[in-house]
């Protein structure tokens, strides 16, 4: 993969972390990402990369849809059909 736009529309595997601190996992697809650079810009510091997903199935108990945005890239795997 050579850009990151090849990202939007993939199936991937999404890790969130619930109330208690447990990580739920879950199938969807990116819908759209964010590049945040300025502070890489500005002061040196790491590109923060953001994913929208979309669920491909119902939703994981503690898995909301306010939860679907601004994912970090660093929790999101490879989905293997």
């Amino acid at each position: 993969m050579n850009d990151l736009r090849e990202l939007i529309g993939q199936k991937v595997i999404a890790e969130l972390e619930d109330e208690q601190g447990n990580n739920i996992d879950f199938n969807c697809r990116i819908s759209n990402l964010h590049i945040e650079d300025g502070n890489f810009q500005n002061k040196g510091e790491c590109i923060n990369i953001l994913v929208n997903v979309v669920p491909i199935s119902k939703l994981p108990k503690g898995v909301d849809s306010e939860d679907l945005t601004s994912i970090s890239l660093s929790r999101i795997k490879k989905y293997f059909d």
